[in-house]
């Protein structure tokens, strides 16, 4: 990521990660670094910030279910 160093380390948490990387492909394109935003920088991006942690999410907790380390109501707020 080339954009600010605010926006490092944010993940999806309002978007601000991937806000960030977006600039820092602005800012490669200003300095002739990149020519153009493509789709597969598009593509990286959606899967790497919302495909996968979805994925490994769903994963890890039906693992963890059939395990037993989560048990029924276990991530229910009251």
């Amino acid at each position: 990521m080339n954009g600010t160093p605010v926006s490092s380390g944010m993940g999806t948490c309002g978007l601000v990660g991937q806000i960030g990387v977006y600039s820092g492909w602005l800012s490669d394109i200003a300095a002739g670094a990149k020519t153009s935003i493509t789709a597969f920088d598009w593509i990286g991006l959606i899967l790497i910030s919302f495909i996968l942690p979805a994925v490994i999410s769903l994963t890890a907790g039906n693992f963890l279910r059939k395990i037993g380390w989560i048990k029924e109501n276990d991530l229910k707020l009251e």
